[in-house]
C-alpha cells in the first residue's frame, strides 16, 4: 500500500496497481541512445505483475503504531517476506494467456530477482535473530527456484552470481538478463516515486543502455512542490516526449485511526478516485 496525505484525506493506492502503472512505463522504453526490450512480451508481464502478492495485505491493509494505513516502506520485515514470496508464488503458478508470446520461466525468474534483491537491502538493516533467520529461509529458497528457472532457460549455472544477477560481460544471455532487470529496477522506482508524496528515490544507478551496453545514472525529480505528481527524467530513456499515466486510489476522509473496526468501515466504503501522474524530460518547459 502507498499511502498519499492530501487535503481530503490519505489517498491508499494498492502495490500490484502501482505494478501494473510500471509495466505501462516499460512499454514506452527505447529509443536512439537507450535499447528497446527484447523481447518485450515477456520482461512486460514480468514488470507488471511483479508485485501480485500484495493483495494478501492490502485488500485489508494493517495499521502503523500512530493508526495510519501501513506504507510500503513501512512494513514489518516477515509481512514483507511473506508477500514477497506470495509475488513469486503466484506468477510461477499462473498459466500464460498465450505460451507462444512470453516465457513463463523468464517472468518468474525476473520476479524471483526482484523479490531477492528486496531482501538484500533489508538484510543491510539490523535485524532480530529470528529475523536474519527469515531473511536467510527466504534467500535459499529463491537460489534455489532461479538455479531450476536458469536449467530450464538453458542459461549457465556455473558462474559466480551476487543475489541472482552475474557481473557483466561472463554470457549474453545474462547481460540481457541483468539488462532486463535493470529496466524493471527503473520502471518500479519511477512508478513509486509518482505514487508517493515523497518521493523515496532520486536515481537509478547501474542501467545499461543495451545488454552488455554502457551504464548510465538515471535521475528524477519532482517539478515544482514536494508532492507534485509530474517527475522529470534524466538521462530520457522512453520512445516519446511525455508520459501521461493515471492510478486509481481509495480515498479515505480521516487518515489516523484509534479503532481498527473504524478504519476498516471507512476503508470498505472509500470512494475510488484517479491520480493523474507524467514524466517529462529533464529541462521540458511543458512540463509544469
Amino acid at each position: 500500500m502507498i499511502r498519499r496525505r492530501e487535503a481530503n484525506g490519505c489517498w491508499l493506492i494498492r502495490q500490484d496497481d502501482h505494478a501494473q502503472l510500471s509495466g505501462q512505463i516499460a512499454q514506452c522504453w527505447g529509443n536512439d541512445r537507450f535499447e528497446a526490450i527484447k523481447p518485450a512480451a515477456p520482461v512486460i508481464r514480468a514488470i507488471a505483475l511483479h508485485d501480485g502478492g500484495w493483495p494478501m495485505h492490502d485488500d485489508k491493509p494493517q495499521l502503523n503504531e500512530t493508526g495510519l494505513a501501513l506504507d510500503v516502506f513501512e512494513m514489518p520485515l516477515l509481512l514483507a517476506l511473506s508477500i514477497w514470496r506470495e509475488s513469486v508464488d503466484r506468477l510461477s503458478d499462473a498459466k500464460p494467456p498465450n505460451p507462444t508470446e512470453w516465457s513463463a520461466d523468464y517472468c518468474t525468474l525476473l520476479v524471483s530477482l526482484h523479490a531477492l534483491g528486496l531482501s538484500g537491502f533489508a538484510s543491510n538493516h539490523p535485524h532480530s535473530p529470528r529475523e536474519v533467520f527469515e531473511i536467510n529461509k527466504f534467500q535459499q529458497r529463491e537460489f534455489e527456484r532461479q538455479h531450476e528457472l536458469r536449467k530450464r532457460l538453458q542459461m549457465r549455472t556455473d558462474i559466480p552470481l551476487r543475489l541472482g544477477l552475474a557481473a557483466q560481460g561472463i554470457s549474453a544471455s545474462d547481460d540481457r538478463l541483468r539488462h532486463h532487470f535493470q529496466i524493471m529496477q527503473v520502471a518500479d522506482r519511477l512508478s513509486l516515486a509518482l505514487c508517493s508524496a515523497n518521493s523515496p528515490f532520486i536515481e537509478v544507478k547501474d542501467v545499461t543502455e543495451s545488454a552488455g551496453g554502457d551504464i548510465a545514472t538515471l535521475q528524477f525529480h519532482r517539478t515544482d512542490a514536494p508532492a507534485s505528481t509530474i517527475l522529470r527524467v534524466e538521462p530520457w530513456p522512453f520512445d516519446r516526449d511525455r508520459i501521461d499515466l493515471s492510478i486509481a486510489a481509495r480515498v479515505v476522509p480521516q487518515c489516523s485511526f484509534t479503532d481498527r473496526a473504524a478504519f476498516d468501515a471507512q476503508f470498505a466504503q472509500a470512494p475510488r478516485r484517479e491520480l493523474a501522474l507524467s514524466l517529462v524530460r529533464a529541462g521540458d518547459a511543458g512540463a509544469s
